[in-house]
């Protein structure tokens, strides 16, 4: 086993989370350097796990140390909207597990919608109706050749008020800025999700083409 695997390998051990947290701070702080190619993807990914599986705060402290870490992120079209929305969902779920507490570093709510904000793409309201209706009424994306990233925009807006959604219905104010976009929720995810080469794509296989994309990156 390659180095960088085998360090992921025995720092994703369930007793090892303090231990992992340390090792990312320090990363930071680079005081350490972690093996070349290191997978912080499947880091992020199998801390969430653990987060969830074992509803262990300090492993969601974890997966959110990578996640909200600009530094490591790909700079690949939308790909690090998708690291926004997986470091809000574990916000959100913990919140509902725990409750809202605006003084703890995981349970604060205001963080969820700070996260939803910044990673907004750069379209007004109206933009991104209209860009989900050509998407809705076309039977694939390339049939109107419409580009894919403003696409992905939607979906990605659409994946974001899906976890603003619950945290409001946990009994969370949301703020204006953020309310204003729930009214149309409806209609941005009614569009279908799609490949690029115009086929249907079930849930599994996005995140399978994701996967494969992040991998040829490696």
């Amino acid at each position: 086993m390659e180095p960088q695997h085998q360090l992921l390998s025995e720092m994703m051990a369930p007793d090892q989370a303090e231990a992992t947290l340390q090792w990312i701070r320090d990363v930071k702080k680079g005081l350490i350097h972690p093996p070349k190619n290191f997978n912080w993807f499947g880091m992020a990914e199998f801390s969430a796990d653990n987060a969830r599986n074992l509803n262990s705060m300090q492993w969601a402290r974890v997966s959110l140390e990578v996640y909200e870490w600009p530094d490591w992120k790909i700079e690949w079209g939308w790909g690090s909207h998708a690291y926004v929305r997986e470091a809000m969902s574990i916000r959100q779920q913990f919140i509902h597990s725990f409750g809202a507490d605006r003084e703890h570093d995981v349970l604060n709510p205001d963080k969820v919608q700070e996260l939803f904000l910044q990673s907004l793409p750069a379209v007004s309201i109206e933009e991104a109706l209209s860009i989900a209706r050509i998407y809705r009424e076309a039977v694939t994306i390339n049939a109107n050749r419409r580009p894919i990233g403003a696409y992905m925009k939607v979906r990605a807006i659409c994946s974001g008020l899906r976890v603003v959604e619950r945290l409001a219905e946990d009994g969370v104010a949301l703020w204006p800025e953020v309310q204003q976009w729930m009214p149309v929720k409806g209609e941005l995810c009614a569009v279908p999700p799609h490949n690029l080469k115009g086929r249907p794509l079930r849930r599994a296989g996005i995140l399978k083409y994701l996967w494969l994309s992040l991998m040829r990156r490696w």
